[in-house]
């Protein structure tokens, strides 16, 4: 399935207030794509779905990103379990929506968001205009990510064929090239790939 299509209007609005509220509240500091999914997080609740199957996807979503960038990042053993920890918290439905108090929660997030802005705030290591922290070390979730964007391009229902309103989307996709780091030559080599991979 399309990945515009796994997402309601409904939540889609929500989130993007939500984000706007998040973005709102930074004056300086650079936002990453953790901050990001902790603020979600943070704002956006169970109450907001029309589904709880849709919000614990959703959350579990948020968790993985968080595992994944934080995860590839942290040395320490013992931070490295806690932060597991505290997100295997948040992926449980039971424990993070029944049993947690709201405080508990915002105690959990919390103590997610001090590490996240311990790798936040590390100078950038190659000099790209933009670059972050997070940046460098999940490019690899960069490129994971700009090629289920490219998948979205592909009708589900007709192996190898682009979906009708493919240029459209293909220019909204290439709004995130700076964001990704992606260029021309990456592109069509990511594009070649997700393309191979319909035949």
């Amino acid at each position: 399935m399309c990945l515009v299509h796994q997402i309601s209007e409904a939540i889609d609005l929500c989130t993007r207030q939500k984000l706007a509220q998040f973005a709102s509240t930074k004056t300086c500091e650079q936002l990453d794509i953790p901050q990001i999914s902790l603020g979600l997080l943070n704002g956006i609740i169970k109450s907001d779905f029309l589904y709880e199957k849709s919000y614990t996807q959703w959350k579990k979503r948020q968790a993985n990103i968080l595992e994944e960038l934080l995860c590839s990042t942290i040395n320490s053993t013992a931070e490295h379990q806690t932060i597991g920890s505290l997100l295997a918290k948040v992926k449980n439905s039971t424990e993070w929506d029944v049993i947690m108090s709201p405080s508990e929660r915002f105690e959990v997030l919390l103590a997610i968001r001090e590490v996240v802005l311990v790798f936040s705030s590390t100078p950038a290591q190659y000099g790209v205009s933009g670059e972050t922290y997070y940046w460098t070390a999940g490019y690899h979730l960069n490129i994971r990510l700009y090629e289920k964007l490219l998948f979205g391009l592909f009708d589900v229902l007709e192996e190898g064929q682009l979906i009708e309103e493919a240029d459209e989307i293909l220019k909204l996709i290439k709004l995130t090239w700076s964001t990704l780091g992606i260029n021309e030559k990456l592109h069509n080599a990511l594009f070649g790939w997700v393309l191979f991979q319909q035949v």
